[in-house]
């Protein structure tokens, strides 16, 4: 059974800190809400094809699928494992994910 891991309190904003009203208005065409919307189901394919602590890096590593994003440091103590492993678990994870039709293009 693979050992779920809670998402940790690192040291950056979260969109709960952001003032909405603060910040620039952006307009999103329908052409990139598809292309967002795409890019988006073709990472959560790519990462749920990984081994669960390559998954996990990469989620706390670049904030994606609802984590918050973290330095390699906050995600060393917060898995147990040491730097050069945190560096080596995103390498090959970031390996297989540009091998992926769908991400190839964005990583």
């Amino acid at each position: 059974m693979e050992e779920e891991y809670p998402i940790p309190k690192c040291n950056v904003l979260s969109i709960v800190d952001i003032d909405e009203e603060k910040l620039p208005k952006q307009t999103i065409t329908p052409e990139k809400e598809i292309e967002n919307n795409e890019l988006r189901e073709a990472l959560e394919r790519g990462l749920s094809e990984l081994d669960h602590d390559e998954a996990s890096v990469i989620k706390l590593r670049y904030g994606v699928c609802g984590s918050i994003q973290c330095n390699v440091y906050e995600i060393a103590e917060h898995l147990k494992i040491s730097l050069p492993k945190v560096g080596k678990l995103e390498y090959t994870a970031l390996q297989k994910l540009r091998s992926k039709e769908g991400l190839s293009d964005f990583l």
